[in-house]
């Protein structure tokens, strides 16, 4: 899918996020903003808001800490999980590391519509995300690619697995094992498996 915001942050400025949904569970998000006059030196990116560590199943106020990560790629555990699943979800986030990009996790408070209430409050999330200046008039491309696991698995195992390259043209590529998502600026895409 894709879709593209104008004015988006200030005038004369786009945002355009393409996503491809793997028959693995595996999602691909390419994002490119194009920032106009009115935002340069803006500092923005994506972000993508995980559980911390905690046991859910009690209501025991969970850990504050940061979600594990390294350098460029996070694991949490699930939001949630069907009725059907017999094994326990992770999920790991890989952010394309680029020169021009620094990569974050801000603890903050939620809201009922995103997270399920404890007493009087709701279980907090972390905000990880990809952040550089702008420019104006220089595309920020920003690859993220989500992978679920098995729940005791490594998540460096998975993370392991991850390949991305983000070229000249802003054409995004991420190799999950032997799975191969392309995504191109005009909005053409391809998924190959070896």
């Amino acid at each position: 899918g894709q879709f593209r915001y104008r004015n988006y942050f200030g005038p004369h400025s786009h945002w355009t996020r393409q996503t491809v949904l793997t028959q693995e569970g595996i999602l691909v998000v390419g994002d490119r903003y194009d920032p106009g006059k009115d935002v340069n030196g803006y500092v923005a990116g994506p972000c993508w808001l995980l559980r911390p560590e905690a046991d859910w199943e009690t209501d025991e106020r969970p850990d504050r800490g940061e979600v594990k990560h390294d350098h460029h790629w996070i694991d949490a555990p699930a939001w949630d999980h069907a009725w059907w699943q017999t094994q326990k979800k992770r999920v790991l986030v890989w952010m394309h590391p680029s020169k021009d990009q620094t990569i974050g996790v801000t603890a903050h408070d939620t809201t009922p519509d995103i997270s399920r209430p404890l007493g009087y409050e709701y279980y907090p999330t972390q905000n990880v995300h990809a952040k550089t200046t702008l420019k104006a008039g220089q595309t920020a491309v920003f690859l993220s690619v989500l992978v679920p696991f098995d729940q005791g698995q490594a998540a460096a195992e998975t993370a392991g697995k991850i390949e991305t390259n983000v070229d000249k043209a802003g054409t995004c590529v991420a190799k999950v094992g032997s799975t191969t998502v392309t995504v191109v600026p005009s909005g053409a895409w391809t998924v190959t498996r070896n």
